[in-house]
């Protein structure tokens, strides 16, 4: 519905001559390509692993999003760049269309809103307004506004101005989708974990002495793994699985981390320098 609306007003914005409704429709295509970025991530990273990918298909998303989100700032720019323009250089606007075509959307979008929540009654993410569904109810408002400002006092500069400002922000949303899926490459775990406090978590336990040589990634971008060397008080060890257990359970409840590798080792086998973090 959102692509069909995002046509409805990029038509709209031609015939009217309004940049406002083109960068409304920008805003729309940017957030729902976020959508379904992460949708088609969450779905693929369902595949089992295999012998030749045993990380699974967590990544695709990271590819997915760099292809999909590197076309909207481009365009967005250039609509920043022609709303610039016309504001310096206002055109004829038809005000009546700009509102009549943003007044559909807005109504629209309210009404599969409102569906959505009475199919999903009872659900907690149904129940809450999404920042992005009510970023675009507020664009769209924006639009409205613009358009009645045309309409009543033919005020044509408001038209560019908030294109310029709604295209901005669908170039800021992009950008920093692909700023969130870089991480996974890179396999940067922040802002997911405060490493140092899972780090101080693992040695309140009483039968630890140290940890060392810690690895934070992520398996995707919602995953985060932990590989770490533990060392384990001689006079303990005989229960070191037990405390294996214990510290991989804290890990799951306190942190969300499902996924950890830790090797258990005696101060004797403890190396004479090592680091905290890597390798």
């Amino acid at each position: 519905m959102r692509a069909l609306l995002s046509v409805v007003q990029i038509v709209g914005g031609f015939v009217s001559g309004s940049t406002a409704l083109v960068a409304n429709a920008l805003n729309g295509l940017a957030e729902m390509t976020s959508h379904l970025i992460v949708l088609a991530g969450r779905r693929l990273a369902r595949h089992p692993p295999t012998k030749e990918i045993s990380f699974s298909y967590g990544r695709i998303e990271t590819v997915a999003a760099l292809v999909s989100c590197s076309v909207i700032p481009v365009i967005g720019l250039y609509l920043v760049y022609v709303s610039l323009v016309r504001m310096a250089e206002p055109a004829p606007i038809n005000g009546r269309i700009v509102v009549v075509v943003a007044v559909i959307v807005l109504l629209t979008n309210a009404i599969v809103d409102w569906l959505t929540r009475m199919a999903g009654k009872g659900s907690a993410t149904t129940h809450s307004f999404s920042s992005s569904e009510l970023s675009s109810a507020l664009s769209t408002a924006a639009v409205v506004s613009g358009g009645a400002l045309l309409m009543l006092y033919d005020i044509r500069w408001v038209d560019p101005f908030v294109a310029a400002i709604i295209a901005s922000r669908a170039v800021w949303t992009s950008v920093s989708e692909v700023a969130r899926t870089l991480r996974s490459p890179t396999l940067e775990a922040r802002p997911k974990v405060d490493a140092e406090e899972i780090i101080r978590q693992i040695k309140s336990v009483d039968e630890v002495e140290s940890v060392h040589h810690a690895h934070f990634w992520l398996l995707d971008p919602q995953s985060v793994a932990l590989d770490a060397h533990i060392v384990v008080s001689t006079t303990c060890w005989q229960n070191a699985e037990a405390v294996r257990d214990r510290i991989e359970a804290m890990l799951i409840r306190k942190f969300g981390i499902v996924h950890s590798t830790l090797e258990l080792e005696t101060p004797n086998r403890e190396l004479d320098e090592c680091h905290a973090y890597g390798m």
